[in-house]
């Protein structure tokens, strides 16, 4: 039997030959992003000026310890932005405020993406192709197929996923982070050419 979600009822003789859904990788590729893009700007740029300043604040403790001196202790922004005066605190300022407005669009963007990531489906039967995207529906004799193109990120190249456009004689419709795009892209215009053949 057919999905529900693509909503098209299967004719007597006709054969499912592979289904294909969004995939979960999509989802969480997206939600990991900003994580990453942080964890990476941080080992990239802070961690060394952490690791230069935990260095150099433990010789100078060193040097006080030997001499009986005590030296002022800085905090890590201080440190960073100390010698700037006035501007510094700007500038840190700006970068919190910066950082905050971007995980807020990045959580909006995140919720937006998995209310639509399961509003796919796609089916290649032994006569056409049929599917759901986000309430457009795809019904189409694999003879009136004329290309199938598909678009990755670099997640999704990781990930092996991505959006598949399938292009007919009357409608291109688009399936996001579905699974496996370039293998499912090979069996459709295998399907098709030998839909030609007969």
């Amino acid at each position: 039997m057919f999905d529900n979600v693509l909503g098209v009822e299967p004719k007597s003789d006709e054969v499912i030959e592979i289904r294909s859904r969004p995939t979960l990788s999509g989802l969480v590729a997206t939600w990991l992003f900003a994580p990453a893009f942080f964890l990476t700007y941080f080992v990239v740029y802070y961690l060394p000026v952490m690791i230069k300043n935990a260095i150099s604040s433990a010789a100078k403790n060193a040097a006080s310890s030997a001499l009986g001196i005590k030296m002022p202790s800085l905090n890590f922004a201080d440190e960073l932005f100390g010698g700037l005066g006035g501007f510094g605190d700007f500038l840190s300022g700006a970068i919190s405020a910066f950082t905050t407005l971007f995980i807020i669009i990045w959580i909006i963007s995140c919720l937006i993406m998995t209310a639509r990531h399961f509003g796919y489906s796609l089916a290649i039967t032994n006569l056409r192709v049929i599917g759901n995207a986000k309430g457009t529906k795809l019904d189409s004799p694999l003879n009136e197929v004329m290309n199938v193109h598909i678009e990755q990120s670099i997640w999704g190249k990781i990930f092996k996923y991505g959006a598949l456009t399938v292009r007919t004689k009357k409608q291109a419709v688009t399936f996001k982070n579905i699974s496996n795009p370039e293998a499912l892209k090979k069996i459709l215009m295998s399907y098709a050419e030998n839909y030609l053949a007969r």
